[in-house]
């Protein structure tokens, strides 16, 4: 079951650690909005709602609807590989702004060289766990990891270009 969009919004603010007073201000609207927000008495408008979503670090599907309760993995056409972007974006903590996007054909690259490790630190040992996956035409999030009051998702995107 989805949570609610008030809900939604409640669960980022704490997980970036803001007041209701804190995210009213940065969002140029009253304590009270925010309260009635997250209490469903109200909803943000729709230049709000991209505001809210940049601000916590996630889509604006996922403050209204929740995220996905588990990764979602759909099989793509491995020889469209080098068309993907492996993204790595950190949401909550103080690192909510971080948003990675880095080319498959560059990581097919790095890893055929042993480098995954020292392109992207920490996470190029999951990267190079995923990997086959990857090459096999693996598309959507690949990895979804809680770590204290941060997550971390790991996912493949194609794009054009």
């Amino acid at each position: 079951m989805n949570n609610t969009l008030g809900e939604n919004v409640a669960r980022y603010r704490k997980q970036i650690g803001l007041t209701q007073e804190e995210l009213a201000e940065k969002m140029n609207v009253s304590g009270q909005a925010v309260s009635k927000w997250e209490n469903d008495l109200s909803s943000p408008d729709v230049d709000t709602l991209k505001r809210l979503a940049a601000l916590f670090g996630c889509t604006i599907d996922e403050l209204v609807n929740g995220a996905p309760a588990a990764p979602t993995v759909k099989s793509a056409e491995p020889e469209k590989v080098d068309r993907r972007t492996l993204t790595i974006r950190v949401k909550g903590g103080e690192a909510s702004k971080v948003c990675v996007r880095i080319p498959v054909l560059l990581l097919k690259r790095a890893a055929e060289n042993g480098k995954l490790k020292e392109l992207l630190g920490e996470q190029g040992d999951v990267v190079d766990q995923v990997m086959p996956m990857i090459l096999e035409g693996a598309v959507g999030e690949l990895v979804n990891v809680e770590q204290g009051n941060a997550t971390v998702v790991i996912a493949v995107e194609d794009y054009e270009g």
